[in-house]
């Protein structure tokens, strides 16, 4: 599996629970949060990320209907994630491990 920059995607959670709340990751641009959804599409427009290239590694712009911050941040500093306006920041590159 390649990723091509430019292209819209969904992430979908391999979590093997059975009955799942959520499993595709869904940004709030109006809150800056990202979540599980149960579904795609209709109510949940956070679930389309766009795909950016920065260097080895990439970064993912959430494509909700909403105004407010896009980007994909990881904090490792407290273990959580939500949407930022920087690219810049150091947790908004990821890379991508092909299990």
């Amino acid at each position: 599996m390649t990723l091509s920059v430019g292209s819209v995607v969904t992430l979908e959670c391999q979590g093997d629970a059975p009955n799942p709340v959520g499993k595709f990751l869904d940004g709030d641009t109006v809150r800056r949060t990202v979540g599980l959804a149960p579904e795609t599409g209709g109510v949940f427009t956070g679930t389309r990320w766009t795909v950016h290239q920065n260097g080895s590694t990439f970064q993912f712009e959430c494509e909700g209907q909403e105004l407010g911050p896009r980007i994909l941040d990881g904090n490792t500093i407290n273990g959580t994630v939500s949407l930022v306006t920087d690219m810049g920041l150091s947790g908004t590159r990821w890379q991508v491990l092909i299990n």
